[in-house]
């Protein structure tokens, strides 16, 4: 299983697009970034490997986050072609609320069949 709170390293390209790109922020403000570069970087921007999980996925972001974009979080969850649950705390930015990681706690547990 997949349990993602804040996820990081998503949708690098979109800074590219006018849009917010997922940290660390690699092409932001760059009006021609080198091309090598943005190759490269897809290697890692979790986008591009999102649509070949096959597990259940948990996410979970705030709404106000600028340190991983919502837009970004999105990109990647949008993908994910196997079961997924989406927890957004619409009022957070890049800090978690007791709640939100009791949700992901409780979650985890039931994957490995321990509630």
């Amino acid at each position: 299983c997949l349990a993602a709170v804040h996820p990081a390293m998503c949708d690098f390209m979109a800074a590219q697009y006018d849009r917010a790109c997922g940290w660390p922020h690699y092409f932001y403000k760059q009006s021609n970034p080198d091309k090598n570069q943005l190759e490269v970087s897809r290697y890692y921007d979790a986008v591009n490997f999102a649509s070949r999980l096959s597990v259940p996925a948990w996410f979970s972001w705030g709404y106000n986050d600028d340190v991983c974009p919502p837009s970004s979080m999105y990109a990647a969850y949008n993908s994910v072609p196997s079961s997924k649950e989406l927890h957004p705390y619409l009022e957070t930015g890049h800090y978690w609320y007791q709640e939100q990681y009791d949700e992901w706690n409780q979650w985890l547990w039931r994957q490995m069949g321990l509630n």
